[in-house]
This record gives structure tokens, C-alpha cells and sequence, in this order.
């Protein structure tokens, strides 16, 4: 329907804002992950730099040491030198020579002292960065779980939201369904108010008709002649007579028609100058859709009166009556019909709908209802139901 239009709409757009909203997250989840990787990255180039230093110093530290064992070695040998007592003419030179290299020793250990001061520190900086890396390393893997984790959940859940949405849409089409049903039920029920209406204006017409023959018959008689009177009945009388004659006739012939039509089923019900099929084998219980079967039941009865109404006179102004019978029992509280006799009028409608859809003329169709209270049979048995759940016809003059 139109109204279901404006929702499926909204559910649309609300469906496209959810993945929209679900891509930024992923693009942020991608993003944090990618600035994490690029600081790992630059953590890893620090150590890498603090390494390198640290190698650096160590070749230092070692070409120090190697030098302060060579200054250590001269200065023995010119400690040797002055503890023999050598003198000669370069005696100055040599303390001289003596007192730099011992002054060169004090600066390489001093150097040296430095350089493995700078080397510790270095090596403390080096397992400080490795311990912040390997931190870094383990809080990554652990975001990376915690964002694989979100997006599973974020799956899961999308996936029971779709499952939820087509659970949605089935409701709305089931709700669309229902309503299509009420409208159509609604409608029938329209359709057979308006020709109950139309059959109580007949009624009242016939009746005042009936009170106006009735008037200009004792007025006729007040004035006529015993003989006159006589053999004017006599005539009204033989022509009703004719008429009812042939309206049974043609009865007789249509119910026969209708018989070969349904042969070897041994369906059809005679009642005085009516006929009935049991309601069901044309309905469901409660059901006012004919089934497949009901349908060609209805086909076949609507051929053997057309095929009958092609020979009635025109001057016989005839009409078959079509009326629904129920039982007395309640209806379950699911059905669309509130009552046993709305049930009938609707069962009565949807077989003159087929009549006409088979080819008989609609003014020649009347459909009625009764409900429950015109029984075949008063019983409260199960057998009684079913004889009374029924669809009667009636070949009449209108």
C-alpha cells in the first residue's frame, strides 16, 4: 500500500546511515592502527640510532683503551728508565717526555672513564628502548585483538540487524496482506448490506404492490358481477397457473441440467422448490474463498443456467436466488467475520460473483444470507451442522 511507502524509505535510509557510521569506524579503526604502526616504526629507528651510537662508543671506548695500555707501557719504560738512574745529556729531555706521557695516561683514563660512563648510559637508553618497543610491540598486538574483536562483534551485530530488517519487512508485508484481506472483506461486507437493502426495497415494493392489487381487487369486486368476477379469476387463475407451470418446468429442467453436470458426485440437496450443495464442498471451515473445487462446482452450475435461460420466455421475468446457510456453532475468534451471518451474506456474494464471471446475466442473480437461523435440521448433532451448513438455489420469478 501507499502508507507502507514513507517507512520502507526511512528503514532504507536508516540501514545507509548505519553503514555509513560502521565505514568511519573502520576507516578510525584503520587509521589509529596505521598511526600505531608509523610510532612503532619511529621507535624502532630510535633504537636503531641508539645502537649505532653505542657501537660507535664502544670503538672509541676500544681505541682509548688502546691507547692508554700503549702510554701505560711507555711510561713504565721511562719509569725504568729513572728508577736505574740513567742520566746523560737528554735526562731533561726524557722527564720531560716522562711527565707528558704520565700526564697523556691521567687524560686517557679520564677519557676512557667518560667513554664508559657515556656506554653505560648508552646500554641503559638501549634496554629502556627495547623495553618501551617490546611494551609498544605488546600494546599494539593488543589493539589489534581488541579492533578484531570489535569488528567480529560489529558483524555479528550486523548481521542480526539485517536478520531483524527482514524479519521487519516480512511483518510489514504480512501486515500489507492483512490489511489488503480487511479492505476486501470490507467491501463484501459493503456489497452485501447494499443487496440487502435493495432486497428490503423489493420486499416493500411487492408489498405495497400486493396491498394496491389487493385494493383494486375488492374494489373490482364491489362492482362486478358474480359471473364477471367469476371468469376473471377464472383467466388470472389459469395464466398464474401457466406460469407456474412453466417456472416449474424450467426448474425441474435446471436442477436435471445441474445433476449431469455434477454426475458421479452426488451433491446436489432438493428441498421443496429449492436445491443445495453442503457448504463443504465449496468452502473452508469459517472461509468465505471458494476453493479450486468450489470454483468448478459454481463454473458447471453457471453453465447448466445459461444453457436452461436461453429457451424461458422473455416474458417470464425470472431471477436465481442464491443463499448462504450456516451453523449454529461460533466462529473461532481469528476469523475476519463477526457473526454466522455475515459469514452466509459473503459465501452468498462470492458465488454470484463467480456466476457472473461464468457468464450469467448479474440482474438475473440475487444473493442473501441467513446465518444460522433457517436450519434443516434443529439437532445439536455434528451430522445436523453439516446438513445445515449449506448454499441453497432458487429458480423464481422475481
Amino acid at each position: 500500500p501507499p502508507s507502507l511507502a514513507p517507512r520502507r524509505a526511512a528503514a532504507e535510509r536508516g540501514r545507509d546511515a548505519q553503514r555509513n557510521q560502521a565505514a568511519r569506524r573502520e576507516a578510525a579503526l584503520a587509521e589509529a592502527a596505521g598511526e600505531r604502526e608509523a610510532g612503532l616504526r619511529v621507535a624502532e629507528s630510535r633504537l636503531e640510532e641508539a645502537l649505532a651510537s653505542a657501537a660507535r662508543l664502544r670503538e672509541q671506548l676500544d681505541l682509548t683503551r688502546r691507547r692508554l695500555a700503549e702510554a701505560r707501557e711507555e711510561l713504565q719504560l721511562r719509569r725504568g728508565v729513572a728508577v736505574r738512574g740513567e742520566t746523560g745529556p737528554a735526562d731533561a729531555v726524557d722527564r720531560a717526555l716522562y711527565e707528558a706521557a704520565e700526564t697523556r695516561v691521567m687524560q686517557l683514563a679520564v677519557e676512557n672513564t667518560r667513554l664508559r660512563d657515556q656506554l653505560a648510559d648508552l646500554d641503559a637508553v638501549g634496554r629502556e628502548s627495547e623495553d618501551r618497543l617490546a611494551a609498544l610491540r605488546r600494546r599494539i598486538d593488543e589493539q589489534i585483538g581488541e579492533i578484531e574483536r570489535r569488528e567480529a562483534l560489529r558483524r555479528a551485530l550486523e548481521a542480526a540487524r539485517e536478520k531483524l530488517e527482514a524479519e521487519k519487512a516480512e511483518q510489514v508485508d504480512r501486515l500489507a496482506y492483512l490489511r489488503t484481506q480487511a479492505e476486501k472483506a470490507e467491501a463484501e461486507s459493503r456489497l452485501a448490506k447494499a443487496q440487502v437493502a435493495r432486497l428490503a426495497a423489493n420486499i416493500r415494493a411487492l408489498k405495497e404492490q400486493v396491498k394496491r392489487l389487493n385494493a383494486a381487487l375488492e374494489a373490482s369486486e364491489a362492482k362486478a358481477e358474480g359471473a364477471e368476477t367469476l371468469v376473471l379469476d377464472a383467466r388470472l387463475n389459469s395464466a398464474l397457473v401457466r406460469k407456474i407451470d412453466e417456472m416449474r418446468r424450467f426448474r425441474s429442467e435446471f436442477v436435471g441440467k445441474l445433476r449431469e453436470a455434477l454426475a458421479g458426485q452426488d451433491l446436489v440437496r432438493t428441498q421443496d422448490d429449492r436445491f443445495y450443495l453442503p457448504a463443504e464442498v465449496l468452502f473452508l471451515s469459517g472461509s468465505a474463498d471458494l476453493d479450486k473445487d468450489g470454483q468448478q462446482h459454481v463454473r458447471r452450475i453457471g453453465r447448466a443456467l445459461t444453457d436452461v435461460a436461453a429457451r424461458i420466455p422473455e416474458d417470464l421475468d425470472w431471477v436465481l436466488r442464491v443463499d448462504g446457510h450456516t451453523d449454529r456453532q461460533r466462529l473461532r475468534d481469528r476469523s475476519r467475520y463477526k457473526t454466522n451471518w455475515e459469514l452466509s451474506v459473503a459465501r452468498a456474494v462470492a458465488v454470484v460473483r463467480l456466476l457472473v464471471e461464468a457468464g450469467v446475466p448479474a440482474e438475473r442473480l440475487a444473493a442473501t444470507g441467513f446465518g444460522e437461523f433457517h436450519p434443516l435440521d434443529p439437532a445439536d448433532t455434528r451430522d445436523a451442522y453439516r446438513r445445515n451448513r449449506r448454499i441453497e438455489f432458487s429458480l423464481t420469478r422475481k
